[in-house]
């Protein structure tokens, strides 16, 4: 995938613009991320957020009751964080070469962060594999290549070649694939996770994504005169809406098919996985 290069300025303009407060509701609201740390993450021993971002995931495990610091590069992200919550213990690093011993934690979060390094993800894992205890626990996430973009892939409807003027910006990985990466890097897998299926299916299909976007904006401007009247302006009818949306768009089934990220939850040192 192309488009700017994720170096360390684009995600600081990202996170300028991210507005953090709606950041962390959207992260409240994420049962299936929010159930996968409740059942993976350790209750005892430090934990690592590896590419924090803005520390909502921090902020909400640790009043959770969890031992969670976080590492971001963009020093305005973290800055901003701490412009909220200064209790937050994020610090501004690289998390290609942490400024940790051996085996320092017991888990290991990293979020969106492996698929952007154009040689691949293998000196990220060892890293990380660095600092984790034997037997901990790494959850990792990509972008996954599940069947709908297989199938478009397929049908050539991605370029062979960078477009012009665009560089690159991220993979998309087969489970099959990504576990072998994780393999080789020490891990075996114990659970996937596929989630985000709403951003994968408006990512993928242009049609859907205007219609979302026209959907959104008709809910959000109800009062003003050109607005087609519809049972999802009224406050009921849309809650009842979103309800059903949401539901949907967690089914595993969708998640599978059209997730836009995968999450793989990993031991460190135990018997490879079996692909």
């Amino acid at each position: 995938m192309y488009g700017a290069s994720a170096d360390s300025a684009f995600w600081t303009e990202q996170w300028r613009h991210t507005d953090r407060a709606k950041l962390l509701r959207q992260a409240q609201r994420d049962v299936v991320l929010r159930g996968a740390f409740l059942r993976h993450l350790p209750r005892h021993g430090r934990i690592l957020e590896a590419g924090a971002g803005l520390g909502q995931w921090v902020e909400i495990l640790r009043d959770l009751g969890y031992n969670v610091e976080g590492v971001e590069w963009s020093a305005p992200a973290v800055e901003a964080a701490l412009a909220t919550r200064p209790d937050l213990p994020l610090s501004v690093g690289d998390i290609m070469r942490l400024e940790r011993s051996d085996g320092t934690y017991a888990a290991i979060i990293c979020l969106g962060v492996a698929e952007h390094l154009p040689e691949g993800p293998g000196e990220l894992l060892r890293e990380l594999g660095r600092v984790l205890m034997p037997g901990g626990t790494l959850m990792l996430s990509v972008p996954h290549l599940g069947p709908l973009r297989r199938l478009k892939a397929a049908l050539g409807r991605y370029p062979d070649k960078p477009p012009p003027g665009l560089l690159f910006y991220q993979y998309a990985y087969a489970p099959v694939e990504f576990i072998g990466l994780l393999n080789q890097a020490g891990f075996s897998v114990m659970e996937m996770i596929p989630y985000d299926s709403l951003l994968g299916l408006r990512s993928e299909l242009s049609l859907l994504n205007t219609a979302y976007d026209r959907f959104y904006r008709r809910g959000q401007t109800s009062s003003l005169p050109s607005c087609v009247p519809s049972s999802f302006n009224h406050s009921r009818g849309q809650r009842l809406g979103w309800r059903v949306g949401r539901w949907l768009f967690r089914t595993h089934f969708l998640r599978w098919f059209a997730g836009h990220m995968m999450l793989y939850v990993c031991r460190k040192g135990l018997p490879p996985s079996i692909c």
